[in-house]
């Protein structure tokens, strides 16, 4: 005869299986996390260097005050002569109500059709209006870690020495791969010539220099035409650095707007400002460019083209652009794996939800707690008391202690004569 209990089974304890999921879940959860962590601890250097707010370029506020190629202290010129300065990122009918427009292109490109037909529809639809376009030439970093490299802690010198390495690679890079000359409507880029320091610094602009040498960097020459303009725009040089034009004003005598090119923005960066003359240049531009009292705008586009808008938007970027700029673009994918994990990790724990049985209806002690409840929301504690005192000496006394779910009440049994 067999004996069944002795056999071998292949059922398993509920708890047993339970467990066994949840140490596998686990172990998944261990090696997810590593797998997540490592890119994270070895790319965060890479990225900080490609989004390092202390040579971010183009911006006002808030990181523009803490980068070398920030605007905030050149906007701050303009605040000082009672201006309102504001920063946008679009060409949306808002720019309609500011006089004069400072836009620093992150990138060197050519207008797009868009934005030449807008600001050109802004220029012809003000007085008097001004458009300072600084071109992209020109970063910070190369003079500011070859001026501190001397004077930093030995400890940090190696990090200063490959940055500025990096800097002039960068400009090298630039230099080498200058692409053909880029057809703008209003002026002529010309072509790089090499990074070089200016000696010569003459023009409208440089009254006032006095004794104080400006730092001024060239690395293009901007090109004047000599013949008349077909379309009768009128050219001047404001500032030249070492008899080539650095700063020209085209005047639309039509319009009576003008766009003033500066051909980089080595002295009105955040960097450049902190030299004297390179100052003084600044605020020349800024009383050139701007009526005491009129709002200034900068356009911020970064590297991709202004959008073009009829209607007015917020301009602030929604919380799906955040997802697309790191650490967000790289985050959120990975927070999304280990809360799949998780999910799966205690699935097998608490199980599938169930529905609760519904309460007995029956239970004379939730009508009890019901009237309390009722008798509690009214807020008059006399009335309550009355209801309660009224309970006791009519319907307690009558039932028996439960009201009228005790039923009629029943006479105490006779006592039996012996």
């Amino acid at each position: 005869m067999i004996d069944r209990d002795a056999m071998p089974t292949s059922r398993t304890a509920p708890g047993t299986t339970r467990s066994a999921l949840r140490g596998l879940m686990l172990a998944l959860l261990a090696v997810a996390l590593p797998t997540v962590m490592l890119p994270i601890a070895f790319d965060a250097p890479l990225a900080a260097q490609e989004t390092d707010p202390l040579v971010d370029y183009g911006s006002i506020r808030p990181d523009g005050a803490k980068s070398l190629n920030g605007f905030t202290e050149f906007a701050k010129l303009y605040e000082v002569r009672g201006c309102e300065v504001r920063r946008w990122n679009r060409l949306s009918p808002r720019i309609d109500k500011y006089s004069t427009i400072v836009w620093a292109p992150t990138v060197e490109r050519p207008l797009t059709e868009e934005e030449r037909t807008r600001l050109e529809r802004w220029m012809a639809e003000g007085w008097n209006r001004t458009l300072v376009v600084i071109l992209p030439e020109y970063r910070a970093d190369r003079d500011y870690f070859e001026r501190m490299l001397p004077q930093v802690d030995p400890t940090q010198q190696q990090t200063y020495r490959r940055r500025l390495s990096e800097a002039i690679a960068d400009d090298l890079t630039r230099l080498g791969s200058d692409p053909e000359p880029i057809d703008d409507p209003w002026f002529d880029r010309g072509r790089r010539r090499g990074r070089r320091v200016v000696e010569r610094i003459t023009g409208d602009l440089a009254d006032g220099l006095g004794d104080r040498v400006p730092q001024v960097v060239i690395d293009r020459d901007l090109r004047v035409p000599i013949e008349e303009d077909p379309e009768g725009r009128q050219y001047a040089v404001l500032l030249s650095a070492d008899r080539r034009p650095f700063v020209v004003s085209i005047w639309d005598p039509d319009t009576e707007a003008s766009i003033i090119v500066v051909a980089n923005a080595s002295f009105l960066c955040n960097y450049g400002m902190t030299n004297d003359g390179n100052r003084i240049l600044a605020e020349n531009l800024a009383n050139w460019t701007c009526y005491e009292g009129e709002p200034v705008l900068f356009l911020e586009s970064g590297d991709r083209p202004l959008p073009v808008t009829d209607t007015e938007e917020s301009g602030q970027p929604m919380f799906s652009d955040w997802m697309k700029v790191w650490p967000l673009s790289f985050l959120t994918p990975h927070l999304l794996l280990i809360g799949v994990l998780i999910y799966f990790v205690y699935l097998p724990i608490f199980g599938r939800p169930r529905r609760l049985p519904k309460p007995a209806v029956s239970d004379f002690g939730r009508h009890v707690e019901a009237v309390g409840g009722l008798l509690e929301r009214t807020g008059d504690r006399r009335r309550a008391a009355e209801k309660i005192r009224h309970y006791h000496d009519h319907v307690r006394s009558d039932s028996g202690g439960l009201g009228a779910a005790a039923g009629p009440r029943r006479r105490p049994p006779r006592e039996s004569s012996p």
